[in-house]
């Protein structure tokens, strides 16, 4: 699911810069979600222990990375990616940016259930582009996920 959220707003051709800003609409989409259910602050911390986990598996290209809120509603915007991306190969720019997607996904699995992450994806996205198909898990696992504490 993170894969094709990142892919429903980055378009068909996009470059590793167009991914990074596609990934803050992503995370700005789902802070403005989230921020329904948990508060502002809430979704913030969301995003920031994402930001956390999805560093220990990327942490040439996350080390950097920022989530600064600004504005009225405390957007996110991510920074401190936008010189990587143009440096490092477009594979490994999109690995990072969808583990970043996919974390957040993940913990919010953990908060509210796998269920209600669809539906705020649904909500979120109501064309449709990042609906989860029937054969595809809606919440990856993230490596370092004990399957035992589920």
């Amino acid at each position: 699911m993170a894969r094709r959220l990142l892919a429903a707003e980055t378009g068909a051709h996009g470059t590793p810069g167009d991914a990074v800003a596609a990934t803050s609409r992503v995370l700005g989409q789902l802070h403005e979600e989230l921020a329904i259910w948990f508060g502002r602050d809430g979704s913030q911390a969301v995003l920031a222990r994402a930001l956390d986990r999805a560093r220990a598996g990327h942490p040439a290209l996350l080390s950097d990375a920022r989530l600064e809120f600004q504005g009225e509603h405390r957007r996110p915007t991510l920074s401190g990616l936008t010189e990587l991306a143009g440096t490092h190969d477009p594979v490994e720019v999109t690995a990072a940016l969808v583990a970043l997607i996919a974390a957040v996904l993940a913990l919010l699995g953990r908060l509210i259930g796998a269920d209600l992450v669809a539906r705020l994806v649904q909500q979120a996205w109501p064309n449709g582009s990042a609906a989860p198909r029937a054969d595809h898990p809606i919440l990856p696992r993230m490596p370092h996920e004990d399957v035992s504490s589920d």
